[in-house]
């Protein structure tokens, strides 16, 4: 118990030493600009962009119906920095996150941004059998992450860079009692799943497409 005190003690301490570390810097600005489109080029309107540091929001902007956001936004001290790009309005589009370490670095123009729109899967296994056989399977989907670091990767940042790239999930069902796996995936609409399975080692792979047409698609796998 004294052991449990003293470690949520330590962390209190470690938090608060993080929290007497922010500053913001006298005189200083952050600045950034982009525009935003959807794949043909039309401009979207009320796209959130944050400048976070940390989860602490130094600024805030939303796009016009010409797709232009200004940002101006305080400065911290800090070396990392995060640059979201949001649809809290429509929330029918993806967003991206823009990182940056360089502390020096105080004016970012982002270009054109190119969002997609969304689509989720909801994927189901649903084993109400009770062979004896393994189950294999795959599932490869076009992710609606998108992360895109401005100088370069550190060993800092724990998240992979990439936009839009296909994700490849793998599993599989050994047990003789019935199983209900499921999961949403966050995709791009008008995209195609690729689903696999084969049952034991040296089974015949059989190979479903999951086409993603709808804002919400479903697909359940039953054995």
């Amino acid at each position: 118990m004294k052991k449990s005190i003293l470690f949520i003690f330590l962390i209190s301490i470690s938090f608060q030493s993080c929290l007497d570390n922010f500053e913001i810097e006298d005189n200083a600005r952050l600045y950034a600009t982009a525009v935003i489109t959807d794949p043909a080029n039309n401009p979207i309107e009320g796209i959130d962009v944050t400048i976070e540091d940390e989860g602490t929001i130094l600024g805030r902007a939303t796009s016009n119906n010409n797709g232009i956001v200004e940002l101006i936004a305080l400065k911290s001290n800090a070396e990392f920095l995060d640059i979201s790009i949001i649809d809290n309005s429509n929330g029918i589009f993806t967003g991206a996150t823009f990182k940056s370490s360089d502390q020096f670095l105080n004016e970012f123009n982002l270009g054109t941004i190119t969002l997609l729109r969304k689509s989720d899967l909801a994927f189901s296994i649903n084993k109400t059998s009770n062979t004896e056989e393994i189950l294999f399977w795959r599932l490869e989907i076009q992710s609606a992450r998108c992360i895109v670091y401005l100088n370069g990767t550190t060993e800092d940042y724990f998240e992979e860079e990439g936009c839009y790239e296909v994700e490849t999930i793998t599993g599989s069902i050994a047990t003789q009692e019935p199983v209900l796996f499921e999961r949403v995936y966050n995709s791009i609409l008008a995209s195609t799943a690729v689903f696999t399975y084969r049952f034991g080692e040296n089974g015949e792979r059989t190979t479903v497409e999951i086409p993603l047409n709808d804002t919400i698609n479903t697909y359940e796998f039953e054995y």
